[in-house]
């Protein structure tokens, strides 16, 4: 049972057994560094996405305030 609570909070150097230090926190680096990658591609996704929506806002908010054409004179 100890065993199983140790693998729950998994890090990468308990995943890899019998390997030697320096290559254990070679993986723990590499493991760490593509989980930031993940986020920072997150954050980059959403902050993308909120950006995108107040453009749309921005043109929608634009689109009422200018003054309207009728469309048979242009």
């Amino acid at each position: 049972m100890a065993h199983l609570k140790a693998r729950q909070g998994a890090s990468p150097t308990s995943v890899l057994p019998g390997t030697t230090p320096s290559l254990r926190i070679a993986a723990a680096v590499g493991f760490n560094r593509a989980a930031a990658g993940v986020m920072s591609a997150y954050r980059l996704r959403r902050r993308f996405g909120e950006a995108n929506q107040a453009l749309h806002a921005i043109g929608e908010l634009d689109a009422r305030l200018a003054p309207r054409q009728d469309v048979r004179t242009g």
